[in-house]
């Protein structure tokens, strides 16, 4: 068998454990809060995104 990427282990335990602590805020936050948050991630993932490409050209 081949070894196993540390990083790769951090990587996916890290996701479950954000996904996990993720899920159980979502339940205890009102729908309308939800939507905000999702609004302003989509909006910063988006910035983020598109200074990075302009400063690769």
């Amino acid at each position: 068998m081949g070894r196993v990427l540390l990083s790769v282990v951090m990587y996916l335990t890290g996701g479950i454990i954000g996904g996990y602590l993720s899920s159980k805020l979502a339940l205890s936050v009102s729908k309308g809060a939800l939507r905000k948050i999702y609004g302003i991630a989509i909006i910063l993932a988006g910035t983020y995104i598109l200074l990075k490409s302009a400063n690769a050209s």
